[in-house]
C-alpha cells in the first residue's frame, strides 16, 4: 500500500490554489478537524493517541485484509504523521468524484441519538430510502460488506459507519467546471471496485429494475476505535435510560451483526 510522506502530501495539497484548500470540522462528536485535498482525492483528519494506537496495533492485519480484499469498502489509508504533538491520518476521499454530493448519510445500525435531520451530514433514524440494486451487485455488495465488518470484529473495532453520498443528476452540479489539471499522486494499479465504476460511485435502480437518475457513493469510515473499557462504560451508563439494542456502543460481535442486519434490510 502507498504511504503519503509529508512531502508528498504538501506537494498536493498545495499544487493548486490556496483557496482550494478546504477545512472543517467533525459532524460527530469527536471535535476532529477535516482537511480535504484541492482535488479532493484525500482527506486528513486529526486523531487521537487511543486511535493512532489502533491503527498501529492492526496495520499489518489490515495490510494483508486490503491487500485480498481488492474490493474492500473500507477507508483507505495513505498514512500516518505527526506534525507538533498532532496526529492526523490521511485517507482516500470516499467522496472522490466530479459530481456533486447532494445527501449524504452516515449508518451505523444503531438508533440511540442517530437522527441529525437539520445538519449536513444525516443518520440512520433520518434514511427513509431504499438502496435498489440489480440481484448480482447486491450480493456483491452484501457479501463485500460481511467481509469487511467480520474483520473489523476480529480486530474488536466498533463505531465504524458506512457513509453513503448521492449525487442526483436532476438537481444542480456545482462541481460542473472542470478541475485545474494537476499532476495525480498515484493510488494504486488495482481495478476500480464495482461500487465505484461510475465516476466514483455506482448507479442504483427503481423497483422495476430501470437504472435511475441517482448515482450513490460508499466507503466504511471510522474504524478506529477499539471496543475498550470506556465504551463498555459508555454502554453501561446509557442502558439505564435506552434500550440496549440501539446504543451504538456494543460489543464487536453484536455490532457486526446489528450492521450487517440494518443494511442488508436497507437493499432492494
Amino acid at each position: 500500500m502507498l504511504s503519503l510522506g509529508p512531502e508528498q502530501l504538501m506537494g498536493n495539497f498545495l499544487l493548486g490554489s490556496m483557496a482550494s484548500l478546504s477545512v472543517k470540522g467533525s459532524d460527530g462528536k469527536s471535535g476532529s478537524l477535516f482537511f480535504t485535498s484541492h482535488d479532493g482525492r484525500y482527506m486528513v483528519k486529526t486523531i487521537p493517541a487511543t486511535e493512532k494506537n489502533t491503527l498501529l496495533r492492526t496495520l499489518p492485519q489490515y495490510y494483508e485484509y486490503m491487500f485480498a480484499q481488492s474490493e474492500s469498502s473500507l477507508t483507505k489509508y495513505c498514512g500516518l504523521h505527526e506534525i507538533d504533538n498532532n496526529t492526523f491520518v490521511v485517507m482516500q476521499n470516499v467522496f472522490d468524484t466530479t459530481r456533486t454530493i447532494h445527501e449524504i448519510y452516515d449508518l451505523k445500525g444503531s438508533t440511540v441519538g442517530r437522527s441529525n435531520p437539520n445538519a449536513g451530514v444525516k443518520k440512520d433514524l433520518d434514511f427513509q430510502k431504499m438502496i435498489t440494486l440489480p440481484l448480482h451487485l447486491k450480493k456483491r455488495f452484501l457479501t463485500q460488506l460481511n467481509n469487511d465488518s467480520k474483520f473489523l470484529e476480529s480486530m474488536s473495532i466498533i463505531d465504524y459507519s458506512l457513509l453513503v453520498g448521492y449525487h442526483n443528476e436532476d438537481e444542480p452540479d456545482a462541481n460542473s467546471q472542470p478541475a485545474p489539471i494537476v499532476p495525480h499522486l498515484p493510488l494504486s494499479s488495482r481495478p476500480v471496485p464495482f461500487y465505484a465504476t461510475e465516476d466514483g460511485g455506482m448507479r442504483i435502480y427503481d423497483i422495476y429494475g430501470k437504472p435511475t437518475r441517482q448515482i450513490i457513493f460508499v466507503g466504511i469510515i471510522d474504524t478506529l476505535t477499539e471496543y475498550n473499557f470506556f465504551k463498555k462504560a459508555e454502554r453501561w451508563g446509557k442502558s439505564w435510560f435506552y434500550p440496549a439494542e440501539g446504543i451504538s456502543s456494543a460489543p464487536p460481535e453484536a455490532y457486526g451483526e446489528r450492521f450487517r442486519s440494518a443494511l442488508e434490510g436497507k437493499l432492494g
